[in-house]
Order: structure tokens, then C-alpha cells, then sequence
């Protein structure tokens, strides 16, 4: 055949998306000379049929048909490499496959393969053997592998993905799925040419552990001849020396056992098992160690095993040999006197304080006298360690990283992961004093409380730190923990671990040192943790008698105060010089502003600023400020807005043109992916800007005009930004500025503003009358007030005149926006139903993307469109992570419905971190003075109406509210909620757990604040 070479590749690319094999094939044999090669560099090369979604004649994805289009096409271009590859190149393309069949049954691919020459495909098998199993086309690689090694009689192959899939295998067919009919059978592995060599090479393979019960199949192969017995057992013992994985090791020793393996058929002996005991698993050592006791034949037989096995972690495996070591049992054949030799390793490398009454039995019935006390080691002076200097952090910090102390309290928590770097972390923070030991003692209360410290997560935590300079100002925080684990009425699971990681650094410590009186009673007993804590007294020369135990004063009682963020103002800044890169760098960098505002309130302050300087000025010199905006792109609807009009480019017109937006870029990118890379297509997406979209016939919007979370939020700013510079420039002002911290606006100071205006924007002034301080609604006052609103920006054609007294008396005739709450199906949170005199639909520019009178869906747009509401605030929960995201920062008092989701998560367990309540802003709000316990009280009896009286979850997040602080705060308020709870006839569910919380911290609090309910027993 000849042709032209764009001809033959166009042609396998037609057949390959067909998926047509049998013409493909056809096709394929027919090419020789010139085609043949180019065909096969074809073949070798990457096309669109060989990335994902594929070429677009699959159709839609969306559609039926395409997945499976898709899979012939696949299946083809397999085909295609078997047919024309190399071999290595064709395992190379199988190998980085996804593996689309439904099943492995596919005839037509195995047949493409295996009817290739000898040579070819024995060059194909030893490069898939080498495949890893890893690899994403591993299962086709494994079927098409069978297959050729067993069409063409080729030796069972060595590599871990063969050997994976065939004990997988041999297991479905010994041990079929109790969801399937099939019977338990061997007649396959009975008639598999690839023994006896498959089963030799599976022991070798590392992947038998895969099927740990391998071992029972082999009596039967060794019955009918088709295994060797012996040298499947010296494979096996071979193999328990070469370090394969615990599950491998667990199922060769399971293979001696199976074959009935015994002492004296163990080539090398004793030698040998005790090469594998010191390296094999503990799964594995329990069979090794029998067969290894049976071989001991002297003395020092005797003592080499001990030597071997005292080191290793297992107590069973150090029990079972002690036990081994008696008289009547290697005693009968060996002297005593090597035997207490033994006894004496066993027991020197034996920590465990419970076991020393055994070592004494073993050694008397060997006859010799009992083990002195083990000496203590020598201090290394880690007492007197400094914490390293530790240097301010530098460079981006993850502002969405959980708090240190709520990583301190998950790490331990029992049943929590391991966090690698939390020790580092609390090292430096230790250092730089922004975590102290009084906090992390505070967080062991915290899990006692829920009854969920764990001791060996604290040994985990803490033995770094001694290490590292930190056991001067840990060593309280551990023996703490150990006292509360001590408590009544169990010691903690994992206590005697704690008790022997104090005692190892007991020596450091200066003496005499009393531990607390959990500690000393708990070590008049027998227990493991009792011995522990004895030997722990002794060595730090404590007192032994244990007195009254005197709950631990945390200094949760404070009296910090904190202005309330109503009670913040700003001082105008006016800085010229440097308003454009601040504008530049809002979308991207948190700024430091007065009482720790938000990101949002800092637009509104900007924008003030801008037109400020707009009306001192002068546009034309406020627009030489931002000469370089020319030619950058700047992001973000603000910047954006200002890069428009400081270019010249926002008039009136292109106002109302952008107004009438109703395309974004998303609309332009299925165009793109298919002219472009899609690299380059998405990465054009992210750089439009609204300067690009103006160069259309009709305006096409940047990605944050159609973001579903806070498109609208953004539009609203682009277009409020937009109509205040073009305002400013006809000698208007902007009204809605925020004159506190919070973003909220008095109406005194829109009435004075209004007063010296001559017009406002109707975007501007809608705005304002959302950012009221609710219940800041007055009549007019009698100053004049004559400001218009802006006509021009009112409609399109000017023709709308409305004074702007007569919107704000609309709005305060009408009672301003009225929030209605209401339940929602997710725990902890509200929906509200919002209505207004004075609806954003009104504002015409807003026509094209409508905007909801209620709140925005992303919380933070709260400081910018709704601010100064508490309760509103809480509508998504009162979680805590987020440091610039704070209810204290949120001005007003907090409503009936805010106090119920703050009462909610206080009365619900918290299992993780991530349901936690904010404490750090109710410590706030104790310190701002805004725990009303009247409201509270009110927010508790809604509840307690709504709930029968069983659904009391706890008191749990009470007491970590009162551990991390906020004790002053919430004690009038949780006193309150008592005593309202006991006047009602029926007595609330939930309010025990809360009383049972006032006692455990009352200790804390000044005698006056007591009240008579919690003095009577």
C-alpha cells in the first residue's frame, strides 16, 4: 500500500476512535514498506485519541454512549501497539492505562498480544514482570502477562505484580466470597503448568502475605508430588531472613506449620532461628521461637536465645520463654546453672515492674535468690536546659491552620492521629511565649472533663520536648496528667506507659519532689500503674502519704476588659502617595487596621478615602497617582473598579453598559479548551479582567462576577466603587462609609453626611441604610437636608429624581430591614427570611444580577453589606478558626436567636476540633461585657420548650469555655439558666450536666459569685 503519511496516521486515528478492531487489524496487516514506518512512529507518538475527555467526535459526556465510544476507543489503541508497538513501549502504554473494563475477560485485546512472534513476546513478558502493581494499568498489565506466559509455555515469571495477582487469585478459589455460588475448589491450581516453580518464586516474592493462610494448599501438593516438601521449607525459612513484610512473615511461618516443620529438620539449627528471631516480625515469632526452644541443647544454647529475644518489644515472647526456662521443662536436658544465667538476661532487659515476682519464682526454682532493685541511671542534666531560641515567624503563614492549642487538645485526645509537626510547633511556641504550660494544663482538664486524655499520647508529645529544653517547663504539665488519669474511679488506660516515661527522667528532676495525691494512693496498690507510681515516688523522694486532693487552680477567673467594637472609630486617612498600592493590595494581603477589622470594612475605608482625596485634589491629580495601572492587571472587583476610572475609561455610558452585563468569561472557556491548551485556555480565564470584557461587542465579566459564593457580593462592590468615583467627580460624596470597627454605620452620621452633600449615588445610599446599626431608627432631623440622588446613576436615562431624605424616611417609617429566622435541617444553624422598605431591586444598575435584601452566603460579606447583627452572624455556627473571622469583632448585643446557637454548641459534645465552639471570641465578649444572662436565660427556655425533656447531650463545651477563660463570663450566665431551670415544674434534662460543671469549677470562683444551690449537698 502507499500513500501519504498524513493518510496512514489519519486513517489509524479514524479506526482507533471507531474502535473497530477487526478492521483495524486488517488494516494494520496490510501496511508495508513506507506505511508500515510511518504507522508505526504513529503509533509511537501521542495524539488527541490518547488524553482525556478524548476527541471531541466521542460526544458529550454528559450523554449516553460516550463512556462506552470511549472504551472501544481504548481497547483500540492497545491494539494498535501490540500490533505496530515495540514490546517494551507496548508494556509502557498498557502500564499507563486506567483500567476501563468492566471485567478481565477480553478475548479480543489477549488475543492481539498473544498471537504475536516468540521473540516478540518474550521480550513483552519480561518487561511487564517488571511492572509495579502500582501502576494504573497493573490489572491489564497482570491479564495480558497470564496470558502470554501460558499461551506460549514461558516460564512463571519472578515479580511482585504476577505473584500479587496470582495468590489473589488461588484465595478466590480456595476461599471464595460468601456473596457468590462458587464451591471451594483446587482443581486449578492442581492443573497449573506453572508449578512447581510458581509456588517457589510466590514464597520469594514478597507479596504471599497477601493471602495469609497460603500454608493450607501446600500438604496437598506436596501429597500428589507437585511441590518439593524440603525445599519449599528451606525457601520459607530462607525468606524469613530477608525482611519481608509483617503480612509475607506472618504467612511463611504459616507455611512451616502447614508442612510440620520440626527442630531437627531446620538446616543451620539453632543458628538459624535465631537469625530470624531477631529480625522477623511479631506475627511471626510465636512458631520460630517453639522451634527454636526445642533446639537449645546446652547452656549456652540457652543464654544466646535470651540474649536474642530480651530486646524485642513483645512481653508475651520474653513470658513464654521465661516460662520455657523452668526445670521440668528445658531443664530436663539442660544444666541450671545456664538456665539462671538465662533467667538473668531475660530480666536485666525487663522493664516491666509486674514481672519481677516472675523472674524471682523462675530464679528460685533454679536456685538462685531474687534480683536486686535496678539502679537509676545518671542525670543528664536536662533539667537545666533552656528553651532554644526561637526567631518571629517570617514569610506566609496558613491563615486557615487550626490553633495551636485546638491541635494540642486533638493530639491528646484518645483515639487521635499522630500531627509530626506539633511538637516542633509547640517547641517554638513555648520559646516565644505564646503558649505557656498553665495552657497546656488547662488542656489536659479539658479532656479529663470528657474523660478522653490519653497518657501515651502524652509520652509522645512530651518526651520530644524534655529532650529539646523543655522539661523544666513540661514536667508539671505531665505529672498533671498522670494525676488526672490517677483519678477516681479507674486509672486511665495506658497510665503505667506515662508513669515509666516520668520515672525514666525522674533522676533529672531536683529532690525531694511530692507528687499529688491521685498519684500517691494509686500507688498503695498492685497494678501495673501502682508499681509504676511507687517506684515513681521513690525515685523522685516524695512523701507517701497522700493528704486530700485539692482541685487545681488554672486561673480561669480573670478580669481583662476590652472595648466593644461599636466603641471603635477611625481617624481619616488621606495619604496620597501611597493609596494606590494599598488599592492594589486588598484582594491578596490582610492589612493591619485599628481594633483588627476585616478585610471587607477596609474597602469601604479605601474607597472614603479615594473620593476624599478625588474632591481635595482634584480626579486629574488623583489620577497621576495611578499612571502605572495602565498596562498592569490588577484583580479583584474593587481594584478593578478604580483601574477603570483611573485609565479614563468610566463614564456614565460605559456605567450603565456594565450594568447590562449578562456574560462572563466561564461563557468564553469551552471555546478556548477547544482552540488552546487547556493550560493556557484556564490560565487567560483567571487574567480577565473587566478591561478585557469592555473590548467585546457586548461586556463580558471577569470569573468573580459568576462566582456563586460572592459574585453577587462583588458585582455590588464593582458597581458601588464605580458610582461613588464618578459621583465624586460631579462634587458628590459617599454616605455609607463605616464609622466604627465593625463596619456598621450610626444615623446621625448619615444625617450629617446627607446634610453637606449635594448628591448621592442610589447604590451608596442603599448601602448606607444596611449598614444602620439596628435599632438606630429616628425620625428626620430638622437640619435640611437636600441632597439628591444621583439621576444619571438612578436610570439610564436620567429620568428618575428622588431625594434622599425621602429614602431614608421610607426606610425608617418602615422599620428598616426586618430579619425573620428560622430552623434550617443543619445542626447549629439558621436561614432568615429578609424584607425591607427600600429593596436592592429598587436600585436599577443592579436589574441584571438581583441581589437578596437578606444576608450574603458567605459570612464575611457580612462587614460590608450587613453589619453590626450578632445574631446574623451566627447563622452558620459558632465555630472558632478562623482569628480574623470573630463574633467580639461583630458590634451589638447578641439576640435570643444568637444565644441559641451559642447554647447549642455549648451544650453538645464536641468529638473533633472542627466542631468547636469559638472560645476565643466568648472570652471576648466576656471581656467587651456582652454576656447578657437575661437574653441567655430566654435563648435556654425557647429551648427547653422545643426539647423533650431527654435530649440533654452535656455540659462539655461549658467547661472548656469556663478552662479556656471565659469562667467570668459565663458563670452568671450558665447561675442564671439554673436557677431559671429549677423554677420550671418540670425540671430541664440538661441542666445536672450543667450543675455538674459549676461544682467542678466553683473552686475558681470568689465566694460572693457562689450561689446557695451549689453550696447545698
Amino acid at each position: 500500500m502507499t500513500g501519504e503519511s498524513h493518510d496512514v496516521g489519519a486513517r489509524l486515528r479514524e479506526l482507533v476512535l471507531a474502535g473497530d478492531l477487526e478492521t483495524l487489524r486488517s488494516y494494520v496487516d496490510g501496511l508495508a514498506g513506507d506505511d508500515l514506518a510511518v504507522a508505526r512512529r504513529w503509533v509511537a507518538s501521542k495524539h488527541d485519541v490518547d488524553r482525556h475527555p478524548g476527541p471531541p467526535e466521542l460526544g458529550d459526556w454528559m450523554h449516553e454512549g460516550t463512556y462506552e465510544r470511549y472504551v472501544a476507543m481504548r481497547r483500540a489503541r492497545l491494539v494498535s501497539h501490540a500490533r505496530l508497538g515495540a514490546p517494551a513501549a507496548a508494556v509502557k502504554a498498557v502500564a499507563a492505562e486506567l483500567s476501563f473494563w468492566d471485567n478481565h475477560d477480553q478475548p479480543e485485546l489477549v488475543a492481539a498480544f498473544v498471537e504475536k512472534d516468540a521473540r516478540w513476546i518474550e521480550s513483552f513478558a519480561s518487561a511487564a514482570d517488571a511492572v509495579r502493581p502500582s501502576a494504573q494499568g497493573a490489572s491489564t498489565v497482570l491479564m495480558l502477562l497470564d496470558a502470554v506466559v501460558r499461551a506460549h509455555g514461558l516460564p512463571a515469571p519472578a515479580g511482585a505484580l504476577f505473584h500479587e495477582g496470582w495468590i489473589r487469585q488461588l484465595q478466590g478459589q480456595v476461599e471464595p466470597s460468601r456473596w457468590t455460588d462458587r464451591e471451594p475448589t483446587l482443581e486449578h491450581l492442581l492443573a497449573d503448568p506453572l508449578l512447581p516453580d510458581v509456588v517457589y518464586l510466590q514464597l520469594a516474592s514478597g507479596e504471599v502475605g497477601a493471602w495469609p493462610a497460603f500454608g493450607q494448599v501446600l500438604p496437598t501438593l506436596v501429597e500428589k508430588g507437585l511441590i518439593d516438601r524440603d525445599r519449599t521449607l528451606a525457601i520459607a525459612l530462607e525468606q524469613l531472613t530477608a525482611g519481608q513484610k509483617p503480612s509475607s512473615q506472618n504467612a511463611l511461618v504459616g507455611v512451616l506449620s502447614a508442612l510440620g516443620l520440626r527442630a531437627d529438620e531446620v538446616p543451620g539449627g539453632l543458628d538459624l532461628l535465631l537469625s530470624i528471631l531477631s529480625s522477623c516480625h511479631a506475627s511471626a515469632v510465636a512458631p520460630v521461637l517453639a522451634l527454636a526452644i526445642e533446639s537449645v541443647r546446652t547452656g549456652e544454647d540457652a543464654v544466646e536465645l535470651a540474649r536474642v529475644v530480651a530486646p524485642r518489644a513483645q512481653k508475651g515472647v520474653r513470658r513464654t520463654l521465661l516460662k520455657a526456662l523452668a526445670p521440668d521443662a528445658v531443664g530436663t536436658r539442660v544444666d541450671h546453672a545456664g538456665l539462671l544465667e538465662a533467667v538473668e538476661v531475660l530480666a536485666e532487659a525487663d522493664d516491666d515492674l509486674t514481672d519481677r515476682e516472675r523472674y524471682d519464682k523462675a530464679r528460685a526454682a533454679l536456685g538462685g535468690t531474687a534480683g536486686a532493685a535496678p539502679e537509676a541511671p545518671d542525670a543528664l542534666g536536662l533539667w537545666d536546659l533552656e528553651l532554644p531560641p526561637a526567631a518571629a515567624p517570617t514569610g506566609w503563614q496558613n491563615p486557615w491552620r487550626r490553633p495551636l492549642r485546638d491541635r494540642l487538645w486533638q493530639a491528646l485526645r484518645t483515639g487521635s492521629s499522630r500531627d509530626d509537626s506539633l511538637t516542633d510547633d509547640v517547641l517554638v511556641a513555648l520559646a516565644r511565649g505564646t503558649l505557656t504550660a498553665a495552657e497546656m494544663r488547662v488542656t489536659a482538664h479539658e479532656l479529663a472533663a470528657e474523660g478522653a486524655l490519653s497518657p501515651v499520647h502524652t509520652v509522645a508529645l512530651l518526651e520530644p520536648l524534655f529532650l529539646a529544653g523543655a522539661m523544666q517547663a513540661t514536667w508539671a504539665v505531665a505529672v498533671e496528667v498522670a494525676d488526672l488519669c490517677a483519678a477516681p474511679p479507674r486509672p486511665a488506660s495506658g497510665l503505667d506507659r506515662l508513669l515509666a516515661f516520668l520515672a525514666t527522667y525522674a533522676v533529672e528532676v531536683p529532690r525531694p519532689h511530692d507528687l499529688p495525691a491521685h498519684l500517691l494512693r494509686l500507688a498503695d496498690g498492685r497494678s501495673k500503674s501502682a508499681q509504676e507510681a511507687g517506684r515513681l515516688a521513690t525515685l523522685l523522694g516524695s512523701s507517701r502519704e497522700p493528704g486530700a486532693a485539692v482541685p487545681a487552680a488554672l486561673g480561669s477567673w480573670t478580669e481583662q476588659t476590652e472595648r466593644v467594637p461599636w466603641g471603635l472609630a477611625y481617624p481619616p486617612t488621606r495619604d496620597l502617595g501611597t493609596i494606590g498600592p494599598r488599592i492594589a493590595a486588598t484582594p491578596f494581603e490582610p492589612h493591619q487596621v485599628p481594633g483588627a477589622v476585616r478585610r471587607r470594612v477596609l474597602t469601604s475605608l479605601l474607597l472614603d478615602e479615594l473620593v476624599a482625596l478625588v474632591v481635595e485634589h482634584g480626579a486629574a491629580a488623583v489620577r497621576d497617582v495611578f499612571a502605572g495601572w495602565s498596562e498592569s492587571r490588577v484583580s479583584g472587583a474593587f481594584p478593578e473598579a478604580v483601574a477603570l476610572w483611573a485609565r479614563g475609561e468610566l463614564t456614565t455610558a460605559s456605567y450603565w453598559t456594565l450594568a447590562r452585563a449578562t456574560a462572563s468569561v466561564d461563557d468564553l472557556l469551552p471555546g478556548w479548551l477547544e482552540e488552546m491548551d487547556p493550560m493556557e485556555a484556564h490560565t487567560k480565564s483567571f487574567q480577565w479582567t473587566v478591561r478585557d470584557g469592555l473590548a467585546s461587542a457586548e461586556p463580558v465579566m471577569p470569573k468573580w462576577w459568576s462566582d456563586q459564593w460572592r459574585g453577587a457580593q462583588s458585582w455590588l462592590e464593582f458597581l458601588h466603587t464605580c458610582e461613588a468615583l464618578l459621583v465624586a467627580e460631579r462634587g458628590g460624596r459617599v454616605v455609607s462609609t463605616t464609622d466604627v470597627s465593625d463596619g456598621s454605620l450610626g444615623l446621625d452620621h448619615l444625617w450629617e453626611r446627607l446634610a453637606a452633600a449635594e448628591s448621592v449615588g442610589p447604590l451608596d445610599l442603599r448601602l448606607a441604610l444596611g449598614r444602620l446599626r439596628p435599632g438606630d431608627l429616628r425620625s428626620v432631623p430638622e437640619a435640611a437636608v437636600e441632597a439628591l440622588v444621583d439621576p444619571a446613576l438612578s436610570s439610564p436615562d436620567g429620568s428618575r429624581q428622588d431625594r434622599a431624605v425621602d429614602v431614608v424616611q421610607r426606610w425608617v417609617d418602615g422599620g428598616g430591614l426586618r430579619l425573620t429566622p428560622k430552623r434550617t435541617n443543619v445542626p447549629h444553624q439558621w436561614a432568615y427570611d429578609a424584607a425591607c422598605p427600600v429593596p436592592w431591586s429598587s436600585c436599577e444598575a443592579l436589574a441584571g444580577a438581583p441581589l437578596d435584601d437578606g444576608p450574603p452566603r458567605a459570612r464575611a460579606d457580612d462587614a460590608y453589606t450587613l453589619p453590626g447583627r450578632p445574631d446574623l452572624w451566627l447563622r452558620q455556627g459558632f465555630h472558632g478558626h478562623d482569628a480574623d473571622d470573630s463574633l467580639a469583632d461583630v458590634g451589638g448585643p447578641i439576640g435570643v436567636h444568637g444565644w441559641s446557637v451559642v447554647l447549642d454548641h455549648l451544650f453538645t459534645p464536641s468529638p473533633t476540633v472542627h466542631h468547636d465552639p469559638d472560645f476565643v471570641s466568648l472570652v471576648r465578649l466576656q471581656d467587651q461585657g456582652r454576656l447578657d444572662p437575661a437574653v441567655a436565660v430566654r435563648a435556654a427556655s425557647a429551648r427547653w420548650d422545643a426539647a423533650p425533656p431527654d435530649a440533654a447531650d452535656g455540659a462539655l463545651g461549658w467547661e472548656r469555655a469556663m478552662l479556656r477563660g471565659a469562667l467570668r463570663g459565663l458563670w452568671p450566665v450558665a447561675v442564671a439558666i439554673v436557677e431559671a431551670g429549677l423554677a420550671r415544674d418540670e425540671r430541664p434534662a440538661d441542666l445536672d450536666p450543667l450543675v455538674a460543671v459549676l461544682r467542678r469549677r466553683m473552686h475558681e470562683v470568689p465566694p460572693e459569685h457562689v450561689p446557695d444551690f451549689l453550696e447545698q449537698r
